[in-house]
């Protein structure tokens, strides 16, 4: 049963990459002839570290023009229940944190937006999951929490748009070279306390695709301009990095 679901959740996996990859072209040639991005904007500085996206099961790639950050988790889960590597645990719970810097120029500033991400579900009657995604950057006071829930019984691939409403929109402050954005997501699964039910429960994240093209994570907007200085950005961004926490 175990070898079924794995070999179901790869090719469901493979499926789901092909069919964002075409939504993604679509979308991006709609919407680029109605949002304004500047030339000079770029992602760079990319970390990616917890126990839910090690190096050796994540991979993280910018796009050649540095707009666009892809991240394909392939060990992005959390299980509990008879046949997983937690058993006897009622509860797990395992989290993912991503980091980088907005090259930002000077007479732009921006704002996180919205974040995608996919993935599996598989819940008897007796358990629940959520995916929860915290924000925050150096502007904010308070860091935003986004949560989603999910009951038993369920069996199938999810689908999880996190967008920020526009009265919180927290923007970069004018001139500011650059500025780091950090998201954390958190992905557990648990039993209910007097259930009896001890099968397979398991959520898992298939990917986060997040590009500053207005397409879905980042908004722009042009401030008072600032005096001409030597360009902050560096010709060839670092490629993402890993780590532990």
């Amino acid at each position: 049963m175990k070898v079924k679901t794995q070999n179901r959740n790869q090719q469901t996996k493979e499926l789901l990459q092909l069919e964002f990859l075409i939504l993604f072209l679509l979308t991006f040639f709609f919407l680029q002839s109605q949002a304004q991005t500047p030339e000079q904007s770029a992602i760079a500085n990319v970390m990616v570290h917890g126990r839910g996206c090690s190096s050796e099961s994540t991979r993280a790639s910018l796009s050649p023009d540095a707009k666009s950050l892809s991240l394909l988790f392939d060990e992005y889960k959390v299980e509990i229940g008879e046949g997983s590597s937690t058993w006897p645990a009622p509860k797990a719970v395992v989290n993912c944190h991503v980091s980088m810097d907005i090259l930002t120029p000077p007479n732009w500033q921006f704002a996180f937006e919205a974040i995608d991400y996919r993935g599996y579900v598989q819940l008897p009657s007796s358990a629940s999951a959520f995916h929860r995604l915290t924000y925050v950057n150096s502007q904010q006071l308070i860091s935003s929490l986004r949560e989603a829930t999910f009951l038993g019984p369920i069996n199938e691939d999810y689908y999880q748009h996190f967008q920020q409403r526009q009265e919180r929109l927290v923007w970069s402050p004018c001139g500011a070279r650059s500025q780091k954005l950090q998201f954390i997501s958190q992905i557990g699964v648990q039993f209910y306390p007097r259930s009896t039910d001890r099968s397979l429960a398991q959520i898992s994240i298939d990917s986060s695709d997040m590009n500053i093209d207005q397409k879905l994570s980042v908004v722009w907007r042009t401030c008072e301009p600032l005096p001409e200085r030597n360009s902050p950005f560096p010709r060839d961004p670092r490629p993402p990095r890993y780590g532990r926490f």
